[in-house]
C-alpha cells in the first residue's frame, strides 16, 4: 500500500542511519501515542504516552487494523526521518498523502488498544509533550492560547528521543530478564 511511495523516496533520503538496521536496544524509530484507555481514564493517567518499537512487534499476533496502522507508521517514519513518531504525526502524514483511515477501513482506536499489550514503556510527560503527541495545534499556557508549531514539535520529539535513547536499552534488558 505505502511501499511504492517508500521506494520512490529511497534514493532521495539521506540519513545517518540505514533504515532497517535498528536493534531492539536502538530501533529505527519509536511509535508513541496516547492510549485510548488513558485518554478516557483518570486524571493521573492522562499525561502518559505508550511507546513501542514497531520494527520488533510480532505483527502476525494482531489483526489487519494493527498491521495497517504499523504500515502507515513505518512509511511516515521512513519518509520524515523521525526516530520518534507520534501517532498524531502518522495521522498528519496520512492526510498529507491524500488518504484517511476510513479509506482503508481501519479502526485505528481498536488497533492502538491492541498495541497497548505490546507497549514497552509508558512515559509520563509534561503538558507540551502531551499536546504535541495529541496533535494539538494550540494549547493554553498561563491563560493564553499559543500555537503549537513545527519548531515546538521538533523540540518535543528531540527531548523524547534523547530520553528513549538513554532509557530504552535498560527497558529492553528488563524485558529479556
Amino acid at each position: 500500500m505505502f511501499r511504492k511511495r517508500r521506494q520512490e523516496q529511497e534514493n532521495e533520503r539521506k540519513t545517518e542511519r540505514t533504515w532497517g538496521s535498528g536493534t531492539p536496544e536502538s530501533p529505527d524509530y519509536w511509535l508513541a501515542w496516547i492510549s485510548p484507555s488513558a485518554a478516557s481514564g483518570s486524571e493521573s493517567s492522562q499525561r502518559s504516552l505508550s511507546v513501542l518499537a514497531p520494527q520488533f512487534v510480532r505483527r502476525q499476533r494482531f489483526g489487519r487494523d494493527v498491521e495497517l496502522v504499523l504500515q502507515v507508521a513505518d512509511a511516515a517514519a521512513y519518509e520524515t526521518g523521525h526516530r520518534v513518531l507520534f501517532f498524531s504525526g502518522a495521522n498528519r502524514w496520512l492526510r498529507a498523502s491524500g488518504r484517511a483511515w476510513g479509506d482503508v477501513d481501519v479502526d485505528w482506536e481498536s488497533a492502538l488498544e491492541q498495541l497497548d499489550r505490546a507497549v514497552v514503556i509508558d512515559l509520563n510527560v509534561d503538558d507540551i509533550t502531551y499536546a504535541v503527541a495529541a496533535g494539538a495545534t494550540h494549547m493554553v499556557v498561563q491563560d493564553e492560547t499559543v500555537e503549537v508549531d513545527d519548531d515546538q514539535r521538533a523540540a518535543v520529539r528531540a527531548r523524547v528521543q534523547a530520553w528513549l535513547t538513554r532509557e530504552w536499552p535498560e527497558a529492553i534488558r528488563r524485558l529479556r530478564g
